[in-house]
């Protein structure tokens, strides 16, 4: 390991870790979170669709396109760049998840920025890396890899599911390196312990599904992250996390519920709860915009990439304007004929 950069083979990363917790019947967390049940748990594979295509098509048409292996400090992140432009826009995937989850995503926002994708140690083609895999420790790794890559700051930060929790931190902790923030079905610190407060029995079933899958996988990054979650929820805190910066911020919600769920975080009532959480992300900005959906579930890049896409290029326009702020007002919210509920503050 080590030695610098090393371009690899440029095809997609469609590797995935060998249990699947995104799709568990429980849906408690982040990335293995809210997705509704389809396919069962333990698949085995990231289901692309025709994007790994796509990406190739990009790939052929834009050589400015690139995967390397970026040497962090004796261990090496597999990352994607393409496009020119600033802000950098950098993308932090999932619960095990590797940078191909936003291969439906990438490409729009590279025509006019320049854009980062990585998949954390242990994950898509990167090295193992140390052991310990708390979320602090996977923020500043993403630190030192920007830092190698010689990027200009500030950044906008885009975070899925658990990856929500480590763009908020890593604004915590780096607050200067921060332009902006889009958060997807963004993981909450609290989110099983408010869950919990309108139905008793989430926490234990949460913990009971983790120790559960636990004891099925091998010693490794999946296995280490999952740890870090159930720590995390059952803490209701993340070590160095802040309050967000009034910078601008975009939020996706995901309010598709189904009131026969067995579990309260799938029902109309714990997507109550979830919208809740995520407004306050929302009420930190000026320049903020609130989405919420009743189309997609917890994989909105994928069940609907164009409001992903809209979310980011929203952030950008407003960093890249940052004359164009005014007082805080009270938000405009409005309803698309795409089944999304739009909210802007301005």
């Amino acid at each position: 390991m080590g030695g610098g950069r090393a371009v690899v083979e440029d095809v997609p990363e469609v590797r995935a870790p060998a249990h699947r917790t995104d799709l568990c019947p429980v849906h408690p967390v982040g990335a293995v979170g809210r997705r509704a049940v389809g396919g069962g748990h333990g698949s085995g594979r990231t289901s692309l669709g025709p994007y790994p295509f796509l990406f190739y098509l990009y790939w052929r048409r834009d050589r400015s396109y690139r995967r390397e292996l970026v040497d962090i400090g004796g261990y090496r992140l597999s990352v994607l760049r393409a496009g020119t432009g600033t802000p950098v826009v950098v993308f932090e995937a999932g619960l095990g998840d590797s940078l191909d989850t936003w291969a439906p995503i990438w490409p729009a926002i590279g025509t006019n920025a320049t854009v980062v994708a990585y998949s954390r140690a242990g994950f898509g083609r990167s090295d193992l890396g140390p052991a310990d895999r708390t979320a602090r420790r996977e923020v500043t790794e993403l630190h030192e890899l920007l830092t190698r890559l010689h990027l200009p700051t500030p950044y906008v930060l885009v975070g899925r599911s658990y990856g929500g929790i480590l763009v908020r931190l890593y604004t915590s902790l780096y607050p200067s390196e921060i332009a902006g923030l889009v958060i997807v079905e963004g993981a909450h610190e609290q989110q099983v312990k408010r869950w919990g407060m309108i139905d008793s029995t989430y926490p234990p079933a949460f913990r009971a599904f983790y120790d559960s899958v636990l004891k099925t996988l091998p010693p490794g990054a999946q296995a280490a992250e999952i740890r870090e979650t159930v720590r995390i929820q059952t803490a209701g805190a993340v070590e160095g996390l802040t309050p967000l910066p009034d910078i601008p911020i975009a939020v996706l919600t995901s309010m598709k519920a189904d009131s026969t769920a067995r579990y309260v975080n799938a029902r109309p009532e714990g997507h109550v709860v979830w919208r809740a959480m995520h407004d306050e992300w929302f009420h930190r900005s000026r320049n903020g915009l609130h989405i919420e959906t009743t189309k997609s579930g917890h994989d909105m890049q994928h069940d609907e990439p164009q409001l992903v896409i809209d979310a980011i290029r929203f952030v950008l326009a407003r960093v890249r304007n940052p004359w164009g702020l005014f007082e805080k007002s009270r938000p405009i919210c409005v309803s698309s004929a795409k089944s999304a509920s739009i909210c802007v503050r301005s």
